[in-house]
């Protein structure tokens, strides 16, 4: 069950920016879409797992409601979300009949949405309620804020709010602890069932590259009965898949004689600092920028001594 409902929400916001800038889209062409006052939800089910996105197009916004279930779990959604609107929420009530409010934190423009989807977080057979809420960008990481609340009759409390201070992947902006610089993905990684979060982690964006030249270690993460956990150190093979892949596209990038490839290796010198390998990849990138002559390329004093002080910032051993 690989899926990848990040990459269905961008091509539905690329669709509909082309509709607002130029009147046409490729959903234009279906009933993939519908507009309800100054907002419009897509109907995500044709690319993926998740079910709709709301993309508020005006300050007025829209306050509709929706009823969205798997079997006897079910859930009543009101939304009341709009551009810059004041107190933009959703309103949830759950089968056991708690009402929770899900606060949206920034409506900034079309480049914003919501996506609704259930998802096997907990238990294959019983998927949760995800809400996730996304403002894209340009560059590197497009996921600039990504916020995530999941419902499940795991959960003591009916739902967890993931908290951005509690997990080691991003910087908390504005001081919004719900406010991620990273771009999650979710798949089942382990072939049980169950969707493991995979978190990009956004701090490595132009590090010690361009954007186009940035890349990032991503964490596994797993979802307990409190918060978001990282669980990447439960999946070695994973890490190691990860660590070559980063640098085949430095060897690439060599072989093309582009040595802008120091976010490549700084994403790769990460990966391997989580195996435990920091040293191995250290002469390796050291091995690779001697046979290039790539260290007058880089654009700061010394890679490898800001390598090694990003990592130690950021809870990267040097091992």
């Amino acid at each position: 069950m690989n899926r990848h409902i990040t990459l269905c929400s961008r091509i539905v916001f690329y669709n509909l920016l082309a509709l607002l800038l130029f009147g046409k889209s490729t959903l234009a062409q279906s009933d993939e879409y519908r507009d309800v006052g100054e907002c419009t939800i897509t109907n995500n089910q044709a690319h993926d797992k998740s079910l709709f996105s709301v993309f508020p197009n005006g300050a007025n916004g829209c306050q509709f409601e929706e009823e969205i279930g798997h079997n006897s779990d079910t859930y009543r959604l009101r939304f009341d979300v709009g551009n810059n609107k004041n107190n933009s929420h959703i309103q949830v009530i759950d089968n056991q009949g708690r009402n929770h409010t899900v606060a949206i934190d920034d409506f900034i423009g079309i480049s914003t949405s919501v996506t609704v989807s259930l998802l096997p977080l907990y238990d294959q057979h019983r998927p949760s309620l995800l809400i996730n809420y996304v403002t894209y960008g340009n560059g590197f990481n497009n996921c600039t804020v990504n916020n995530m609340v999941v419902f499940d009759q795991n959960i003591p409390s009916g739902k967890i709010r993931v908290s951005a201070d509690t997990l080691n992947i991003a910087e908390i902006q504005n001081n919004n602890p719900h406010s991620f610089n990273a771009c999650f993905e979710f798949e089942d990684i382990t072939d049980n069932g169950v969707l493991e979060a995979l978190a990009l982690d956004g701090r490595f964006g132009y590090q010690f590259s361009s954007g186009v030249g940035s890349a990032a270690p991503r964490r596994v993460m797993r979802f307990t009965n409190n918060e978001l956990q990282d669980i990447t150190h439960q999946h070695l093979p994973y890490l190691r898949q990860q660590a070559q892949s980063l640098w085949n596209l430095v060897l690439e990038r060599s072989n093309e004689g582009n040595f802008e490839y120091f976010g490549y290796m700084g994403a790769y010198a990460g990966v391997k600092s989580l195996l435990g390998e920091y040293q191995e990849a250290k002469s390796l990138i050291q091995r690779r920028m001697d046979i290039d002559n790539s260290r007058n390329r880089y654009f700061g004093d010394d890679f490898i001594t800001d390598l090694e002080a990003f990592l130690l910032s950021n809870n990267y051993g040097l091992r």
